[in-house]
């Protein structure tokens, strides 16, 4: 007779082979439906899958250890969106609602080390947005768009950190781009590394999260020059980053984008 605890052990095995097998073939069903979604489904299933990797995890010692994927997709991009207005605050502003989508899809900076705490990776970062600027009419500086992240206002909500209730800001006047990544979830800021923007340029428009990370110290400095407080802990903070997209494919460890076998 066949020892039982031996029996036990096979079906245990068995039955964690369905389990993985019916996850991919799940996960495979899934993508594929985010590869073929329109930009605005496809944002909301990433957010999604954001704010389903803060909620599900193993760990037995205390650390925390993702197991659902990241359904993001990298979009290409081409600015201005209207091909009748070509002037740089045209670009400025479509760029800035890029940077404003992509803090928007992982979850308003609420999740913390969304990339660190992977059960089958170790990522560091997430390009939203490959972008190509089309037509310029007048030179982009880095200062320019800087300026205009932090003095243009846009729609006055917020994302209450506790809860996620979206809520109405008072004072319209202050709420910008750079107020939106900075205070409309957890901590964020915004670190632009081009000194200008040039036409048929490729920039990439991502998601980083460097805490407790060695890789990144290639953007260290840049990352510290973005307060003004020199003792500031850049770690603490989740960012996006806009670079040149060969630049950050030299220093970033990307995340794959969804569709990618």
């Amino acid at each position: 007779m066949r020892n039982k605890d031996a029996s036990l052990g096979e079906n245990f095995i068995v039955t964690m082979i369905i389990l993985i097998v019916s996850f991919l073939l799940i996960l495979a069903t899934i993508k594929t439906m985010v590869a073929r979604a329109d930009d605005i489904s496809g944002e909301l299933i990433c957010r999604g899958s954001v704010a389903a990797r803060s909620k599900y995890y193993i760990g037995t010692t205390g650390e925390k250890v993702s197991m659902t994927p990241l359904l993001c997709k990298t979009k290409d991009k081409e600015v201005p969106v209207s091909t009748k207005d070509t002037s740089k605050a045209a670009v400025e502003k479509d760029m800035g609602d890029l940077v404003k989508r992509c803090w928007w899809q992982f979850g308003n900076g609420l999740v913390d080390n969304i990339f660190d705490d992977v059960l089958f990776g170790n990522e560091k970062c997430f390009v939203c947005y490959v972008v190509t600027i089309d037509k310029l009419d007048s030179p982009l500086s880095n200062g320019d768009f800087r300026t205009f992240l932090s003095q243009t206002s846009i729609t006055p909500t917020q994302e209450d950190k506790q809860t996620g209730d979206i809520k109405t800001i008072k004072d319209v006047s202050k709420y910008t781009y750079m107020t939106y990544v900075q205070n409309s979830g957890g901590s964020g800021n915004i670190v632009i590394i081009p000194e200008s923007f040039n036409v048929n340029q490729k920039y990439a428009i991502a998601m980083v999260s460097p805490k407790f990370l060695t890789p990144w110290d290639k953007y260290k400095t840049m990352f510290q020059k973005a307060f003004t407080d020199p003792k500031a802990d850049y770690m603490a903070y989740n960012y996006i980053l806009v670079d040149e997209y060969t630049d950050m494919q030299n220093k970033c460890e990307m995340v794959s984008d969804v569709t990618d076998s």
